[in-house]
């Protein structure tokens, strides 16, 4: 995708890096590749220019050895149905998000690849969680009085963080917010409560001279519409701030340093936050900050 821009000419160059990892495989290896990309042709000659003797197809389309089907997206996971090798399987990631559910067949074709039992890989992917800074969510149990301090029922002192701080381009970008737009809030034993969703997004860095019309084309997302507020970070994230309409406009701070002081009074119970950004905005203060102000788990 049309990532690390400031280092290539077009999304051309990069499909030709990405195929460098084909020279470091053994005469006769097997290529797993990703069939709905637009680069997915280009890749293929090069991995036989390579030696690949054999090439494995993930995606959405029919012609696909590992084809998504469906990919029901939760607060608790994502159920998958897709047919891997002619064979029907249904799963669950622990970890909730449709790029996840691509990804996951890539991961089962190399299980295959290399004679693994497809099967049970595809049953051991339910016990798995997003690592720090990649989607890792966490449950901040705010410490009394906590802002707002409602004694509505329906909000019960906690926010759901979800940490996106490592990395971020725009197709990262976009599939963390329709992970975000299918968090709804909710309590501690799965009961739908009053909050609001809440993005607080840091720069994309290394997109090149488009830089600043890639953020701010980030306001036309469709998931932008299910979001109460975006807090935005940076001086690359100041175009999204300005593109916003003025009910989502949330705060505009330079760095990250100097947002954290003030998330006392952007987040609130009930409350479910997503935090992302380049590692090089350093959003994992912001990440920090939050769970600062209660007990995290």
């Amino acid at each position: 995708a049309a990532v690390h821009m400031a280092h290539f000419r077009d999304e051309t160059e990069i499909a030709f890096a990405k195929a460098e990892i084909f020279e470091g495989l053994e005469p006769g290896g097997t290529a797993i590749l990703p069939r709905d990309n637009p680069h997915y042709d280009r890749l293929a000659r090069r991995a036989r220019r390579c030696g690949v003797r054999r090439i494995l197809r993930f995606g959405a389309t029919p012609r696909a050895h590992g084809r998504l089907l469906d990919a029901s997206v939760g607060p608790g996971g994502t159920m998958v149905t897709a047919r891997l090798m002619g064979r029907r399987v249904l799963y669950k990631i622990g970890a909730p998000g449709r790029h996840l559910a691509m990804n996951s067949l890539g991961a089962l074709l190399a299980v295959g690849a290399v004679g693994g039992d497809i099967a049970r890989a595809a049953m051991a992917l339910g016990s798995w969680t997003a690592p720090d800074g990649r989607g890792a969510r966490w449950s901040i149990t705010l410490q009394p009085p906590f802002a707002g301090g409602s004694p509505d029922p329906a909000i019960d002192g906690t926010i759901e963080l979800i940490d996106e701080s490592y990395n971020a381009n725009p197709a990262s970008m976009g599939a963390a917010f329709d992970v975000l737009a299918a968090t709804a809030p909710v309590d501690g034993v799965g009961r739908v409560r009053r909050g609001r969703r809440i993005a607080i997004l840091g720069d994309m860095l290394e997109l090149g001279p488009d830089e600043a019309a890639a953020h701010a084309a980030l306001a036309a997302h469709p998931a932008m519409r299910s979001f109460d507020q975006v807090h935005c970070v940076g001086p690359l994230m100041k175009t999204l701030h300005e593109a916003l309409p003025p009910e989502r406009r949330g705060k505009w701070a330079k760095t990250s340093q100097k947002l954290a002081p003030e998330l006392h009074r952007l987040l609130d119970a009930g409350d479910v936050v997503m935090v992302k950004g380049s590692l090089g905005a350093r959003m994992a203060r912001v990440v920090d900050g939050i769970k600062r102000l209660g007990a995290a788990r």
